[in-house]
C-alpha cells in the first residue's frame, strides 16, 4: 500500500493504492489478517495526517526524504509508524509488523528484509506503546509486571 497526495494545492486530495499486481513479491491485501490490515490502513492514513501538517515545501522535503533510500526512506516510515501508534492503533500496526515481518507465508525474503530495514519492529512497537498512556490498561500492566 501506499499514500500520496494528489494534489498538492488546496484543496488537497490524497490516494491510498493498493498494490493487486500478481507479480508483486509482497503481501497481498486480501490475505492479510483483520488486525493487520487494520494495522496497514492505519499507517497509511497516518501518512495523510502528516502530510496535513505540511505545507507546500513540507511536502516536498518528504518526497526527497523518501527517495534518500539509504536513511530517509527508513526514517520517513518509522515516523509515520509513531503517528499511527499515537492515533491509538498501536497493537493493530504491531500485529501488521509481526505478520509482514515475520508470520506470514506469502512475501519473499527480500520483502520481508526490507520491511525490517523500513519499518519500526514488533518490539520497537510495543517498547512504544508501553510509554503512552492511552495504552494503559489493566491487561498491559500485567504484562509490564513479568
Amino acid at each position: 500500500m501506499a499514500s500520496r497526495p494528489a494534489s498538492v494545492f488546496p484543496p488537497r486530495r490524497y490516494k491510498i493504492v493498493i498494490n493487486n499486481d500478481p507479480q508483486f513479491k509482497g503481501i497481498p491485501f486480501d490475505s492479510i489478517p483483520y488486525n493487520a490490515a487494520v494495522g496497514i490502513v492505519g499507517h497509511e492514513l497516518a501518512h495523510i495526517v502528516e502530510y496535513e501538517t505540511k505545507t507546500l515545501l513540507g511536502i516536498l522535503d518528504c518526497l526527497l526524504l523518501y527517495s534518500d533510500k539509504s536513511h530517509g526512506k527508513a526514517y520517513f516510515e518509522k515516523t509515520t509508524d509513531l503517528t499511527t501508534i499515537q492515533h491509538g492503533l498501536g497493537w493493530q500496526l504491531y500485529d501488521w509488523a509481526k505478520y509482514a515481518m515475520y508470520d506470514n507465508q506469502i512475501a519473499s525474503e527480500e520483502y520481508k528484509a526490507f520491511k525490517q530495514r523500513t519499518y519500526l519492529s514488533p518490539d520497537e512497537i510495543e517498547q512504544y506503546i508501553r510509554h503512552y498512556a492511552k495504552y494503559a490498561t489493566p491487561h498491559l500492566r500485567t504484562i509490564q509486571a513479568e
